[in-house]
C-alpha cells in the first residue's frame, strides 16, 4: 500500500556485548556486529548526541531516509502532532504530550506505548521544519534510546532522515537480533506512512 523507498542501516557497535533476558528463561550473551548496506555511512546527522548515545558508542544505531514530495512544513506538520500519530501509525499507542498544547516543542515530555512497552521521552531539539529529537527511557525493557527526525529541502519537496541509537540493558526485552528486525521494520512503515500522507495533503 505504501512505497518503499527507504534507505536503511542498523548498527551495533563493535565489541560489545548484549545480554537479554526472556521470561522464564536464562540470560543470553549475544554479540552482534550487523551493517546494513546504504549510502550513508555516516556518524549520523546530530553533532551533540547524548554521552554514550552517539553511533560510534551506542549499542545500537539505525538509519532510514525517504524522499518525501511534499514541503518540509507539511511533513513537519504531522511529525510535531504527535498525538494524532496513531491515526496514521499503529505502531503507536496512547500517547499524551504532558506538558504542551497538543504538539511537540523543546523540552516537551511524552508519554506512550510502542510495542507493547510504555515509553517516556523528552524533546532536546526542536527546530521548526527542520529538526526534531527526543531522549527515550523505556520500561520494562530498561533501555536508553535517542531519536533524531532532519528535513532536507530538495527541489521537489523534502529527505526526510530518520536516526536513532539505543543502550540495550541486560534485562532488555528483545535480543539483539529481535532488535534489529523490528528497528527496521518500525522505522521503515513511520517513514512510510508519514510519506503518504504528507503527498496526500499536498494534493489535496
Amino acid at each position: 500500500m505504501f512505497p518503499q523507498t527507504v534507505s536503511h542501516h542498523v548498527r551495533f557497535s563493535r565489541g560489545r556485548l548484549f545480554a537479554t533476558m526472556l521470561v522464564g528463561l536464562s540470560i543470553a550473551f549475544i554479540r552482534v556486529d550487523a551493517i546494513g548496506t546504504t549510502k550513508d555511512q555516516g556518524p549520523g546527522s546530530v553533532d551533540n548526541w547524548p554521552s554514550g548515545l552517539s553511533p560510534e558508542t551506542a549499542d545500537m544505531f539505525c538509519h532510514n531516509e525517504v524522499m518525501v514530495h511534499a514541503s518540509a512544513s507539511t511533513v513537519w506538520r504531522y511529525l510535531v502532532a504527535a498525538e494524532q500519530w496513531p491515526t496514521w501509525y499503529n505502531e503507536v499507542q496512547n500517547i499524551r504530550i504532558l506538558n504542551s498544547n497538543h504538539v511537540l516543542g523543546r523540552g516537551s515530555k511524552i508519554a506512550w506505548n510502542t510495542l507493547g512497552l510504555f515509553v517516556e521521552s523528552t524533546v532536546a531539539e526542536c527546530i521548526p521544519n527542520e529538526r526534531l529529537t527526543w531522549l527515550s527511557n523505556t520500561n520494562p525493557a530498561g533501555a536508553v534510546a535517542y531519536h533524531v527526525w532532519v528535513l532536507i529541502p530538495i527541489a521537489d519537496g523534502c529527505k526526510v532522515v530518520t536516526e536513532k541509537t539505543e543502550t540495550i540493558q541486560a534485562s532488555a526485552h528483545f535480543t539483539a537480533t529481535d532488535a534489529y528486525a523490528t528497528e527496521h521494520r518500525v522505522l521503515q512503515i513511520w517513514l512510510n506512512r508519514l510519506k503518504a500522507l504528507s503527498e496526500s495533503a499536498k494534493q489535496r
